[in-house]
């Protein structure tokens, strides 16, 4: 806590940190597209890194980190985004998440 006080360039900090700073809009929710995964039009919500995909293979991906993977730090579904979920969005449905998310 101390370093992130003592940083002068706190934005590059959280980064680093693998953390979006606050002042970055959060996505709106429920937004209808092609999913970048499975390529099916659905409702499509994602984190504040602005990746999105459906809820179906959001549900997939997070029961997968959890259950196999035994991973206490998921990452976003997307390869190479490194903005970490939040323990309690990770823990409860994906349409409930959302809700918190907007």
């Amino acid at each position: 806590m101390l370093r992130y006080y003592e940083n002068p360039d706190t934005d590059a900090f959280l980064r680093k940190a693998q953390v979006l700073p606050r002042k970055a809009a959060p996505p709106p929710a429920s937004s209808v597209g092609e999913c970048d995964i499975c390529c099916n039009t659905a409702p499509l919500g994602g984190l504040d890194c602005h990746h999105w995909a459906c809820s179906c293979c959001w549900q997939m991906y997070l029961n997968t980190k959890i259950m196999n993977d035994a991973t206490s730090e998921i990452q976003c579904i997307f390869n190479g985004c490194q903005l970490l979920i939040q323990d309690e969005k990770a823990s409860i449905s994906f349409n409930s998440y959302f809700r918190l998310a907007s």
